[in-house]
């Protein structure tokens, strides 16, 4: 991992509650699919918050997560 990822990615943890921890869901826990999330391909703390808000707007449209 380059210096820059290693720095990124613990700035995002400081502003992420619980990013970077591990949650196991069984394939039969789930019973729907959301639309695509490409993988980020972010070099910028203000790219990789764009991706997220990204998926969290595919979340919200699918129904997993309650809209504001």
């Amino acid at each position: 991992m380059k210096k820059e990822e290693i720095t990124m990615a613990h700035e995002a943890k400081k502003l992420i509650p619980g990013l970077g921890t591990l949650v196991k869901i069984q394939p039969d826990e789930v019973s729907f699919q959301i639309e695509h999330q490409a993988d980020s391909t972010a070099t910028t703390l203000p790219e990789l918050v764009a991706d997220f808000n990204e998926l969290l707007a595919k979340l919200q449209a699918a129904g997993i997560m309650k809209k504001e």
